[in-house]
Order: structure tokens, then C-alpha cells, then sequence
């Protein structure tokens, strides 16, 4: 459950590293950036007492590992989060409150729907391959210098933003682990007469988290980058707890300016 600005909020159960929440803003918020995001835990609805507060900057998500939470039993009886956004013009706004497990649905649901993702983690091991998910930003502090001062449209090939018209264009690389489904490859007269357009279009995917939306960018583990064209959720019928991501993307040039963002070295 999600309040403007916040045009999103899920959560990601995983006991072991940690529960996942994640959010996204609406483009329309107008408070001042940078952002400053602080996931809140307690187990009052008021969120009058406070188990724990998890600070994670500009991040779009936080992970409680706190480890205060080890049983649905314990969930149920109101272990709740909520994501407070700081700006630098001195606001300060509140998500809904979230129930640990979607909202408060029926344990065996629950149950049933930990399992799907848990055997998709599993075909993951043995079909799927390790890169990394860079989010694009659609808030933050605008990078005034890589927008027509005429058209007020971003620029697209800088270092700064990278088309997004946002202070670094995206966020930090998250890495995650993902399978091919198909790939397909397209060639077609130019419809302005430019020549031959050849696209690379490959389908992947992926469990819950991170969230993939178009125009976020996939990195290969040999770092080849495709742009997310369309992506699809398939969720836990009568909830909002995704089980997987279809994902269709399309091969970028290796002249684009993307590939001069770094990702972590293993």
C-alpha cells in the first residue's frame, strides 16, 4: 500500500538476509532533492514506539536484517514498516503502513506463495545466470546542465545523467540473478530511409527483486547492457506478492554511454 508521493511499496520475505523493501516516487513530487530515506519498524500502528529505524539515503529499497522478526506468527500480530522521505527543503512524508506479508493475508497463502518463489530460486540456481539491475531514476536532483535549455529534454549521450535528465542517471547497480527465455534478432528497412535497423531482443526472467520497469538497464555477467523495453509481474492470485518477472529487453550499443557505468568487481 502506497501514498503520494510514494508510488509503490513492496516487501520481499527472505529470513535468511534479510526482508527486502522496496518503493518507488511519483514523477509528479516536487520536494526538493537530495532524498534522504529511512525504513521504520514497529509493532504499534501509530508507529508511536519504534523497533528499529534503517537509514538507506537515496536508495530505493532497504533490507531489514535485523532479524527481529522470525516467525509469521510473530507478523501477524502487527509487525508493520513504513518508508519516511526526508527532502532538502525541510519535508518530511510517510508511506501507508505495510503489513509484513501483503498486507495481512491468510497464513497458508502466505505459505504457498513463499513456496513458488522458493522453487524459483531453486531453477534460478541451475538455469539462470548472476549480472545486475541498473534502476533508472525518475526523481532526484535534476542535472540542469544535460537538459535543452530550449526543449527542456534530456540529452542522451552524457556522463553525467545518461539521458534521464537526474544527477548519475541511475542508482547504484543491484545485483541479481536472472534466466534467458528467448532471444531474437530483427532486421528491417529504416522507415525514414536511414538504411537497416537491427535490434537484439531478449526475453529473461526473474523472481521478485528487484522490480524491473522499461527503460531500466540489465548488465550481463560479461557486461553486455540491454535496456528493459517491457517487463510483466506474475502475481499470487488475490494478493499483491510478485512470484515472477517477464522481461523483454533489447541489446545496446557498446558506444553508448551506459557502458561507462562501472559495476562491482568479484
Amino acid at each position: 500500500m502506497a501514498n503520494f508521493p510514494f508510488q509503490s511499496l513492496k516487501t520481499k520475505i527472505d529470513y535468511a538476509n534479510g526482508h527486502v523493501v522496496e518503493w518507488s516516487l511519483s514523477a509528479a513530487f516536487t520536494g526538493k532533492a537530495p532524498y534522504n530515506f529511512t525504513l521504520e519498524i514497529s509493532e504499534d500502528p501509530n508507529f508511536g514506539v519504534l523497533l528499529k529505524s534503517i537509514n538507506v539515503g537515496e536508495h530505493f529499497y532497504a533490507v531489514d536484517d535485523s532479524k527481529l522478526l522470525q516467525s509469521f506468527a510473530v507478523a501477524r500480530e502487527g509487525y508493520r514498516y513504513r518508508v519516511r522521505l526526508d527532502t532538502a527543503d525541510a519535508q518530511t512524508v510517510y508511506s501507508q503502513p505495510m503489513h509484513f506479508s501483503g498486507n495481512g493475508m491468510e497464513r497458508h497463502k502466505y505459505l504457498l506463495a513463499a513456496e513458488m518463489l522458493r522453487k524459483e530460486w531453486v531453477r534460478l540456481q541451475y538455469v539462470g545466470r548472476s549480472g545486475w539491475l541498473l534502476k533508472r531514476k525518475n526523481y532526484g536532483a535534476v542535472a540542469v546542465e544535460d537538459v535543452s535549455p530550449i526543449s527542456g529534454i534530456p540529452i542522451t549521450d552524457n556522463r553525467n545523467s545518461f539521458g534521464t535528465g537526474f544527477e548519475g542517471g541511475y542508482y547504484p547497480p543491484v545485483k541479481f540473478r536472472f534466466s534467458h527465455e528467448k532471444w531474437e534478432q530483427k532486421t528491417k528497412l529504416d522507415e525514414q530511409g536511414l538504411g537497416i535497423n537491427y535490434n537484439e531482443e531478449v526475453a529473461i526472467r526473474t523472481t521478485s527483486f528487484p522490480a524491473i520497469e522499461p527503460y531500466d538497464v540489465v548488465i550481463t555477467d560479461n557486461n553486455e547492457r540491454m535496456l528493459v523495453v517491457d517487463s510483466q509481474a506474475v502475481c499470487f492470485p488475490g494478493s499483491d506478492i510478485t512470484l515472477i518477472q517477464n522481461s523483454v529487453c533489447r541489446m545496446i550499443a557498446n558506444t553508448d554511454a551506459v557502458y561507462n557505468i562501472p559495476i562491482p568487481v568479484e
